[in-house]
């Protein structure tokens, strides 16, 4: 019998267009608020990648979406975050047609978390709201 690999890091059940899903705690926020844009889906993350000590989400486009409407999205989504207050660190990159999954990726640094998800949230209902 395999048994299943427990999570490094203290899980919460969030839900996103009523599925219900668990992710680390820390970067729950994150995932909750890139979920709010309609172009992109988010695949997987993590709170604190052993590696270089960020926070990651993983995203792709939405069924119905495209790499060009995501690259479009993340253009202005980029320009949103860098013109808003002073962050730690993040970065944001997205690959080219051809590359396998996933398409973008978001990593910032655990303290930059909280205002980075709340500006990506304005940013998703600014742009319904024009809808």
């Amino acid at each position: 019998m395999r048994r299943a690999i427990p999570p490094r890091h203290h899980q919460v059940e969030i839900e996103i267009d009523g599925q219900k899903t668990e992710v680390d705690a820390g970067v729950a926020p994150l995932v909750l608020a890139l979920s709010e844009l309609p172009e992109l889906y988010t695949a997987s993350s993590c709170e604190c990648d052993d590696s270089d000590g960020l926070a990651w989400v993983d995203f792709n486009p939405e069924e119905g979406h495209d790499r060009a409407d995501l690259a479009d999205l993340l253009d202005a989504l980029q320009g949103r975050l860098r013109d808003s207050a002073a962050w730690g660190y993040f970065t944001m990159h997205w690959g080219l047609p051809g590359d396998d999954c996933p398409i973008g990726e978001l990593r910032c640094d655990s303290q930059s978390i909280g205002k980075l998800s709340q500006c990506i949230s304005r940013f998703a209902k600014g742009r319904q709201a024009k809808k």
